[in-house]
């Protein structure tokens, strides 16, 4: 069941005093969802807009500018039908408690309009109010396809080695798992650290390190095909996808020629020569497991039990698929718990849908309700941090400026990706939100919640636990 918006009443001229005035009544009907249009009017370079009942209920200068000389567009935007989900989602007895629901994204301009070059791409949120629903959306210019794919380069790609990073390989591993399913041939993932690496860096210093991680790159590249990935993890650790092979020897092979390539003497620029080695866990899939998860392990745990052994040597895994795959790709204790009871269980509900999303991704190539989930992920994580923002604002948080910096860094990053990538790429966009999530958490999530428990300690009729 939905019911779209109907077509404005009637058109409204718009001034400093009215918008405020609009946006104060719309801020004072459910505390909870006005979070998430204070937070989104803190972005300067977002224009914010509010529908209700087919009609511009509110607007930020930044939308009036951008709109100023285009009427026509303005009305056909605020006219245009919206569906929205069942009445009973939404009935005024549950609207003060809940979250704000992500909407299908809005295209305002699609690239040909005569006034623009650029895409505008509008997200949505229905905010439910006790007065009933009302429509939240924002926007901002996107960059061209020039520039998004010279972004999307930078985002993905590792910037000393230009080696695709963790997030890419992610995406590349799990295509290669489902190539694999697809046509009965099998995928291999190699990790490769580099040995006595430290010595070097040490010894001649980080210019000199960066050298030897550079031409180590080059070397891993001429040993494997075109089709085929190398990535850096991070510090001395690679990793490798090897697509389609035929059989686990192949991935032998390219292992012994990585140990041979590696280890050939690298002359610095001040005529200096050095030498590294390296250890490599081999893994193959399907015989020494079926997802991301088991490989990844797998291929880790290869890797230092060859270290242990010696420099220079590779260990082909003897692990076989877990009899019960690991069910969730985020576990709750990576993200731990802060002890604000609210923001814990919003990270729970984070969690939740980020495993929700990883599951679909893995058990169907429906992209349309990936896309959905990857909305509602995001649609919850600006709502989350909406939250956790007034808070801050409420007891006057002295790190409120650098953690509200951290969430809009998060937040433009995942609406690039979300406009740069394709449906398909869901993988790639949670494999990137992932180790900035935990990190966030663990950092700053955590400073605040030690902050919020002095403060509430603090307040008169205080328990003393």
């Amino acid at each position: 069941m939905s019911r779209a918006i109907p077509a404005p009443a009637r058109k409204e001229t718009r001034t400093t005093e009215s918008r405020n005035e609009r946006k104060d009544q719309i801020l004072s009907t459910s505390p909870l969802q006005s979070s998430l249009l204070a937070w989104l009017e803190t972005r300067a370079e977002m224009a914010v807009y509010a529908i209700a009942d087919g009609r511009l209920a509110y607007s930020n200068q930044s939308f009036d500018a951008q709109l100023r000389d285009e009427a026509t567009l303005l009305a056909e935007f605020v006219a245009r039908p919206r569906s929205l989900p069942a009445h009973e989602l939404i009935s005024a007895g549950n609207a003060a408690d809940a979250a704000p629901v992500v909407l299908p994204a809005q295209t305002l301009r699609d690239g040909t309009h005569a006034d623009a070059s650029d895409r505008i791409e509008a997200q949505e949120w229905l905010m439910p109010t006790c007065d009933g629903p009302i429509v939240v959306g924002c926007f901002r210019a996107q960059p061209t396809s020039s520039a998004n794919h010279a972004l999307l380069r930078v985002a993905l790609h590792d910037a000393l080695t230009d080696l695709p990073n963790r997030s890419l390989l992610e995406d590349r591993l799990f295509q290669a798992i489902a190539r694999s399913r697809r046509n009965r041939k099998l995928a291999a993932l190699l990790y490769l650290d580099l040995d006595q690496f430290k010595p070097v860096n040490d010894r001649y210093g980080h210019q000199a390190g960066d050298i030897v991680l550079q031409t180590a790159a080059g070397r891993m590249l001429a040993c494997v095909r075109e089709t085929d990935t190398v990535a850096r993890l991070g510090g001395d650790e690679f990793a490798i996808v090897l697509d389609e092979i035929e059989q686990p020897e192949q991935a032998e092979i390219v292992a012994a020629k990585l140990i041979e390539a590696i280890g050939e003497p690298i002359t610095l620029p001040e005529g200096a020569t050095v030498s590294v080695s390296c250890s490599i866990g081999v893994v193959v899939c399907p015989t020494n497991g079926v997802n991301l998860i088991s490989l990844m392990q797998a291929a880790d745990q290869a890797m230092y039990a060859c270290k242990g052994m010696g420099s220079g040597r590779y260990c082909l895994s003897a692990a076989a698929p877990p009899a019960i795959e690991p069910g969730n790709w985020m576990e709750d204790n990576e993200a731990e718990m802060i002890g604000v009871p609210e923001i814990d269980r919003q990270h729970e509900t984070l969690i939740a849908l980020a495993n929700r999303l990883h599951r679909a991704i893995e058990d169907s190539e429906d992209y349309v309700l990936q896309s959905a989930l990857l909305d509602e992920l995001v649609s919850y994580t600006q709502y989350h941090f909406a939250s956790e923002e007034a808070l801050m604002d409420r007891y006057k948080d002295p790190n409120a400026e650098a953690h509200k910096r951290q969430h809009a860094q998060l937040v433009a990053q995942v609406q690039f990706f979300r406009h740069a990538l394709s449906n398909s790429d869901s993988q790639m966009i949670l494999s990137a939100l992932r180790p900035w999530l935990i990190r966030h958490i663990r950092s700053y999530d955590r400073a605040l919640g030690a902050f919020l428990m002095t403060r509430k300690a603090r307040e008169p009729g205080a328990s003393a636990s």
